[in-house]
């Protein structure tokens, strides 16, 4: 109970941005869930240390937490956190400049999300993917992954993920000279710039809208 308490309170903490308060409530979790045979529970936690971890900045940990929740998710037989560490293991190839493995786990991503219905998981693996055709300079390609991905978060009414979504396609339509739509597109984003838990959408207008835009996926909090 106290491992599973202190997991819930980590995530908590991630979702309003104390990335402090939640690296170390998720390692707690993580100690305990390293004694008790719980794959599930294991797994869970490894994703979210490895959002921290990513979102430091700290890759080679991040990719190891990520390694091993993979493995205990498998071993949970939980195909919707498989593919949600599938996903991350591919943003952190895409981050390496590894594109073909990048695709390789997002593939596998995307296939089992889809079979499972997990549409938050299917939106992040099609938002990456996006990015991954942008940084191929296959600008359709990346609109067509943007839009897909915003069309599952809005499925979920989950206005984070349209933003995402938005902000993208508005990289990529500005990369193709489509200036009156990337325009449009960011500020769609404008409506949820005072939505709490939030702070880097403001951020994503005044980039848009910044000469030479779209050079990187966004970052986002833990699942």
């Amino acid at each position: 109970m106290r491992a599973r308490l202190a997991g819930v309170a980590g995530v908590l903490a991630l979702v309003h941005g104390d990335r402090p308060e939640a690296w170390q409530l998720l390692n707690d979790a993580l100690a305990e869930w390293r004694q008790q045979d719980s794959p599930r529970d294991l797994a869970y936690v490894l994703l979210n240390l490895g959002f921290v971890a990513g979102d430091a900045g700290r890759l080679a940990e991040a990719q190891s937490y990520m390694e091993e929740g993979l493995v205990a998710s498998r071993a949970a037989v939980d195909q919707v956190l498989e593919a949600f560490c599938l996903e991350r293991l591919g943003q952190f190839a895409l981050q390496r400049g590894d594109t073909a493995t990048a695709a390789e786990y997002l593939d596998e991503s995307i296939r089992l999300a889809t079979e499972r219905g997990a549409l938050r998981v299917i939106g992040y693996a099609r938002h990456t993917h996006a990015w991954l055709c942008y940084g191929a300079h296959d600008y359709g390609a990346a609109r067509a992954e943007f839009d897909a991905s915003r069309e599952e978060f809005a499925a979920l009414d989950e206005r984070w993920g349209q933003t995402l979504g938005h902000a993208g396609y508005g990289h990529a339509a500005a990369a193709q000279g489509d200036v009156v739509v990337a325009r449009a597109r960011f500020l769609e984003i404008l409506g949820s710039a005072s939505e709490p838990g939030n702070p880097l959408i403001p951020c994503f207008v005044v980039e848009g809208f910044a000469p030479g835009t779209g050079r990187g996926a966004a970052r986002r909090g833990g699942w």
